[in-house]
């Protein structure tokens, strides 16, 4: 049972609600990508004009319907204000300058700075969002990726609701890490937390190809993702590119998640209800 179900019990789950929330899951194992905008007309963020020839990820039909709706703006940062239903814990993993801190700042002050210092044990801000017309607040705690670090990090793995695991799309070692991170949080975690593992800098990578760099290209992170069950997204912390989204489709999963968390739990308390009932009356039938 998750640790918030006790303080939430009281919203129950709902037979749509249930439905939906099985339907996500059952889209998860396919890999939802949040969509990309053709940049060869000239869109912001570098990047290279691929995205225009890649095959369309599967995804479920209410994520693809929602996907859709938001493809047009997927450098917007949207900023909602009321108060929460839910509270869910996100940590931020990755090796060091991947743009952990950058991508925090993107999405909760919508600004970028070329230059930031690097993150020391973990920092924290909170992100206020909408999804499906319903409030989350989401809590976000950047963790330092420097490998001293990592048992900090692992901590809080512990406790997490979902995790948002980035690579720089321009440095390769970055991306051979992602497995390591992965394994860190299924070995931490004491109950299946969704991944978005999320290649950045991708207004980056068509300079670095042109220099003759290695980089990560879409189908080869996709690939990966894949193979863990996790989502996956290109992003931009500079351009702002799928950096809403993206978290969207996170919180949207772990909302299904908690969802199914809370009535398997519920079923599991009208059992033992029943057992209960069932011995006193036994009790009572043995008494005369």
């Amino acid at each position: 049972m998750s640790r918030h179900s006790g303080s939430r019990a009281h919203l129950g789950v709902s037979s749509d609600s249930l439905q939906r929330s099985q339907e996500c899951l059952s889209g998860h194992s396919a890999i939802t990508t949040v969509p990309r905008r053709d940049r060869r007309g000239g869109g912001g963020g570098g990047g290279g004009g691929a995205g225009s020839r890649r095959q369309k990820p599967e995804s479920s039909p209410g994520r693809q319907a929602a996907a859709g709706q938001e493809a047009s703006t997927s450098c917007a940062i949207v900023t909602v204000s009321g108060n929460p239903e839910r509270m869910f814990k996100v940590v931020l993993a990755g090796d060091a300058a991947v743009g952990k801190s950058s991508f925090i700042m993107r999405l909760c002050d919508n600004r970028f700075t070329e230059n930031t210092t690097a993150t020391l044990g973990v920092d924290f801000k909170t992100k206020i969002i909408a999804v499906d017309g319903r409030v989350f607040a989401l809590q976000l705690w950047d963790t330092a990726g420097q490998e001293r670090f990592r048992s900090v990090a692992k901590s809080y793995f512990r406790r997490a609701d979902g995790v948002l695991l980035l690579f720089d799309c321009t440095y390769e070692r970055s991306f051979l890490s992602v497995r390591e991170w992965v394994d860190q949080v299924h070995e931490a975690a004491d109950k299946s937390v969704p991944i978005m593992i999320c290649s950045n800098k991708t207004d980056l990578r068509l300079a670095a190809q042109q220099q003759g760099k290695r980089v990560v290209e879409y189908t080869e992170a996709r690939k990966l993702a894949q193979e863990y069950d996790a989502l996956f997204a290109e992003v931009s912390a500079k351009s702002g590119e799928n950096v809403q989204m993206c978290v969207t489709e996170l919180a949207r999963l772990m909302q299904a998640s908690e969802d199914l968390q809370v009535n398997r739990a519920n079923v599991r308390l009208g059992k033992d209800d029943d057992k209960g009932k069932n011995a006193k009356e036994k009790s009572a039938c043995c008494d005369f």
